[in-house]
């Protein structure tokens, strides 16, 4: 479910109160356990568990083993060293495993996800991306012809925006 306006705020001020237990972490991990109750959780989590379910796989989580994170909360800042040239990300991981991981993979850069949304596009989603653009062209709002040289010349987050667009507008009878 979707965080309320104001459920971030409204879990940083009761869970970092004074006498609370997070309230005498240090400033770096009062930042991970704000991050670990919002974006970790409500979206990071919850996408991995729907993608994966969709394929019949469980994912395992280890590096959120509640004893791990309690003793990696627990360090002090200067134990968390900031990401440099000379510094593996997440170096107090690799530091952990000691010569177990090889180095050009301890120091090769991060690599993003990226769903194939362009192949979707033009494939599964072709119909329902279709019908929303020609939604929009129906309203008479943009210029047909502006519109086709946008689809070409755009990115697919933009495209599809145009097309949920139509797709609400014609489903709603806003025309």
């Amino acid at each position: 479910s979707p965080l309320a306006p104001n459920a971030v705020f409204e879990w940083i001020t009761e869970a970092l109160k004074p006498n609370s237990g997070a309230f005498n972490l240090p400033f770096l991990s009062k930042v991970s356990l704000a991050e670990i109750h919002t974006y970790l959780g409500h979206t990071l989590l919850r996408d991995a568990d729907v993608f994966s379910m969709a394929h019949s796989l469980e994912v395992r989580t280890p590096f959120l083993d509640h004893h791990l994170v309690t003793q990696v909360l627990a360090l002090e800042d200067g134990l968390k060293p900031p990401r440099s040239q000379s510094t593996p990300p997440k170096s107090l991981l690799v530091d952990s495993l000691d010569g177990l991981i090889p180095q050009e993979i301890a120091m090769r850069e991060k690599q993003g996800f990226l769903l194939p949304w362009d192949e979707w596009i033009d494939g599964p989603l072709a119909s329902i991306f279709n019908e929303g653009i020609e939604g929009l062209i129906e309203t008479g709002l943009i210029n047909e012809p502006f519109l086709r040289k946008l689809l070409a010349q755009t990115t697919w987050s933009r495209k599809w925006s145009l097309s949920v667009l139509g797709n609400y507008i014609k489903r709603h009878g806003l025309s």
